[in-house]
């Protein structure tokens, strides 16, 4: 069971028991953008060019190229045992004190799936 924790992914495909975070318009209040750069890359909910149902289907994109992106959500304990993982991106586990709107590269964190 993961602890009370904060999840940051820059292009979200999240695990269903977190997915509720993306659901419906609102989303900017769910999520919290980082203000550690002057300029960061902005996010944008959107079903991408793949996908099964346009309306469904939807989930965090960076909207711009060469731009640091770094975004969070609070999210309550889950457990993944006895069921697969899969990240196509990168996903990172911090501490629920994290400061989100100062979230960088140099924030700390417990564990991180994908690729760099």
């Amino acid at each position: 069971v993961w602890p009370k924790s904060v999840l940051c992914s820059s292009a979200c495909f999240l695990r269903l028991t977190i997915l509720q975070l993306l659901a419906g318009s609102g989303w900017q209040r769910r999520w919290a953008r980082s203000g550690y750069e002057a300029n960061p890359g902005r996010f944008q909910l959107t079903a991408g060019r793949f996908y099964g149902d346009a309306a469904r289907d939807k989930g965090l994109q960076t909207s711009e190229n060469a731009k640091f992106c770094a975004i969070s959500s609070r999210f309550k304990p889950f457990s993944n045992k006895g069921k697969a993982d899969h990240s196509a991106y990168c996903e990172s586990f911090f501490s629920s004190d994290l400061d989100q709107k100062n979230l960088s590269g140099d924030s700390h964190y417990y564990i991180m799936f994908g690729d760099l």
